[in-house]
């Protein structure tokens, strides 16, 4: 299930969570979805790297400026971003003076990002996304 393989978790989904019909939850970015997150019953908050690749890429592939293959997505984002455990790799002496990639091949965000651009395009897309963190407190950038 892509809930299990993307967020490495044992199971379907997390006790006490049950799964939506479609027409009552939606996707929780206004800038698209306005319009329906008004009477939805649920709404979906998408994360960071998802805001910050959908706002731009939506408008251009609904108005077909851009192709459907090969987008190559890499995002930066300082440490805070990672969370607050205790993890070495978030350690200021492993992350000062460069950047590290990670979640290339599986990032829990890549299953919104695909659903919404695949939505916007009216076709299957899927993209290739690099996450990164940098040696900034706060940033999101691409």
């Amino acid at each position: 299930m892509i809930y299990t393989h993307f967020n490495n978790q044992k199971g379907n989904v997390p006790n006490g969570l049950k799964v939506a019909e479609s027409n009552e939850a939606v996707y929780g970015l206004t800038e698209i979805y306005r319009n329906k997150i008004q009477s939805a019953r649920l709404v979906a908050n998408p994360g960071c790297y998802p805001t910050t690749i959908l706002l731009p890429l939506v408008p251009l592939l609904k108005a077909r400026l851009i192709g459907l293959q090969d987008i190559l997505i890499v995002s930066n984002s300082g440490v805070s971003g990672a969370g607050r455990s205790a993890k070495e790799a978030n350690l200021y002496t492993e992350v000062s003076e460069g950047i590290f990639s990670y979640g290339i091949t599986r990032h829990r965000h890549v299953p919104e990002i695909e659903q919404e651009l695949s939505d916007a395009a009216n076709s299957k897309v899927t993209v290739s996304f690099t996450p990164t963190l940098m040696p900034m407190v706060m940033l999101l950038h691409h």
